[in-house]
């Protein structure tokens, strides 16, 4: 109970500093807080799994999604592994899969714990053909669904991004 209040402490003086808004999912499936001056933007055909993707209007290459899968293999995030051997999942299957022509780096890997559920949160550095990126993703397992909540951004950027990504990151709420 103390690591909950110590985070939403943290995210009140974090959300007031970098100016969060909140979306939350009109079924009140799962909310998070994105930064201000980031707007909705139409999920392309094909990508079901999407659920929110928001890009911020005046740099273009920074992006937060939700993605929602369906997902048999676990009840609860801890049930696959730990943060660490989770991240090292989300690296080479949803950030730099096999012939995506990239390569992510785990370099941090945590958890948040919460009443309800244990969200893992994991930083990355990954590599494009034309551009270097910082990666924050939020993970969790809930009711048969894997939650994936990905703040990204060009790695030049991150200096002054990295409040509010980190913040986005430890945001995310699932019913």
């Amino acid at each position: 109970m103390v690591a909950v209040v110590a985070i939403t402490l943290l995210l009140g003086g974090c959300g007031g500093m970098v100016n969060l808004k909140s979306y939350t999912d009109p079924n009140g499936l799962y909310s998070f807080s994105y930064p201000n001056g980031m707007v909705p933007v139409e999920v392309p055909p094909g990508e079901e799994e999407a659920a929110v993707i928001l890009r911020d209007l005046i740099f273009a290459t920074e992006n937060v999604n939700l993605m929602i899968s369906d997902y048999d293999g676990a009840e609860r995030i801890t049930d696959v592994g730990s943060p660490a051997e989770v991240g090292e999942r989300v690296a080479t299957k949803i950030i730099a899969p096999p012939g995506s022509g990239r390569t992510a780096r785990l370099i941090n890997a945590g958890q948040l714990q919460t009443p309800e559920l244990t969200y893992y949160l994991l930083e990355f550095k990954t590599e494009l053909a034309s551009q270097n990126r910082h990666d924050v993703v939020a993970v969790t397992v809930s009711r048969h669904r894997l939650f994936t909540l990905t703040a990204s951004t060009l790695e030049t950027r991150w200096p002054q991004v990295k409040d509010a990504f980190l913040a986005v990151a430890q945001s995310l709420r699932v019913a």
